[in-house]
């Protein structure tokens, strides 16, 4: 049988009118939220997030040279360039610093210090050693400052019981009417120097060969001796004086007047007291110079030469002045000072 006939066409739909044809949405734009979740609820448009990329991990210290194992070197931001160690900082405050003191000024006064006490320091080694251990001594009457001398004194001071006997009666006929006089650095050096060429020497050497001549117009056989005379040795005589002068350097008003000491191991001490209390007495009276016991020092009471004459020979040691502020009597009223020792001696040995 023939096949059935299809079947009728439907007619197509009329054309939309302008007023009721929806918009086209762009392509790119998204799907409009469905109304279950819109309806009711203002909510904001939900915006995807950027994808987060991980963090990069802290770098760690490496060596500013990167290592082999590397296939390239780090960039110049992750490099880690060494730094230098970091400095101690001083103390931030000191005792000078809490009162206000700069420390600029902290430093000008250190510089000044400094100065100061290498000042000190030339002025000792220029000036007569003796007169500053005399100055160092000062009002306590210190009579030694160094120990090893002390113990080389006693070292060779006599022993007690070998001079207890020995009186002036032991020196012989030929001694009775001899007397030593040392003047003072003859021979060795100049002793104390002041500032225009007035020495210790000079002055001592007048004042010795003034009273040797005084000494001899009445009787005494009187030898002149140096500093280091030769003669010292086992010296026999009724009396023996050495002439000395303190220092020219000025350290303070209390360094004027004289002294005079005997030695600290004296074999005749009751007869050499007696001639230091004559020679301080005479002395004094016609110099009008003070006394100053408290300048005596261990140079005088150990005086070399005790150690070298006999031991019966009475000894003493005179210092008749200070250079500096005793130079007025010393140099222009040298006659006084003459009189003064000679008038000393002669308290001691007249009978």
């Amino acid at each position: 049988p023939p096949p059935p006939p299809p079947p009728p066409k439907a007619p197509p739909p009329p054309p939309p009118s302008p007023a009721a044809a929806p918009k086209a949405k762009p392509a790119a734009s998204r799907a409009e939220p469905s109304p279950s979740h819109t309806e009711g609820a203002n909510l904001p448009p939900i915006r995807p997030q950027p994808r987060s990329r991980p963090s990069a991990p802290a770098p760690q210290p490496v060596s500013p040279q990167y290592t082999q194992r590397s296939s390239h070197p780090p960039a110049p931001d992750e490099m880690i360039r060494p730094t230098a160690p970091a400095r101690p900082t001083p103390a931030q405050s000191n005792a000078l610093t809490d009162l206000g003191i700069s420390p600029l000024m902290q430093a000008l006064f250190g510089v000044v210090l400094l100065a100061i006490l290498m000042t000190i320091v030339a002025s000792i080694l220029a000036s007569n050693w003796g007169s500053f251990r005399a100055f160092v001594s000062g009002r306590s009457g210190v009579v030694g400052l160094e120990v090893q001398a002390t113990a080389r004194a006693i070292a060779n001071a006599p022993p007690p019981t070998a001079v207890a006997t020995l009186a002036p009666a032991s020196i012989n006929a030929a001694n009775l009417k001899r007397i030593g006089i040392v003047s003072g650095h003859r021979g060795n050096d100049s002793g104390s120097v002041c500032a225009d060429g007035y020495t210790e020497a000079e002055l001592v050497y007048q004042v010795s060969v003034a009273t040797a001549a005084q000494l001899r117009a009445r009787g005494y056989t009187v030898d002149i001796l140096d500093e280091f005379d030769p003669r010292l040795d086992g010296y026999l005589g009724i009396a023996f004086l050495s002439i000395h002068a303190d220092s020219c350097t000025y350290y303070n008003e209390l360094l004027t007047g004289f002294k005079v000491a005997r030695s600290q191991f004296s074999s005749v001490p009751a007869v050499e007291d007696k001639m230091v209390a004559c020679l301080r007495d005479r002395y004094g009276k016609a110099t009008g110079l003070k006394w100053n016991s408290n300048t005596i020092t261990h140079d005088m009471t150990n005086y070399h030469a005790f150690r070298k004459i006999a031991p019966q020979t009475p000894a003493a040691i005179i210092e008749l002045g200070f250079l500096n502020l005793d130079r007025e009597t010393l140099q222009k009223r040298t006659n006084k000072v003459i009189e003064g020792v000679l008038d000393g001696m002669l308290c001691f040995v007249q009978p």
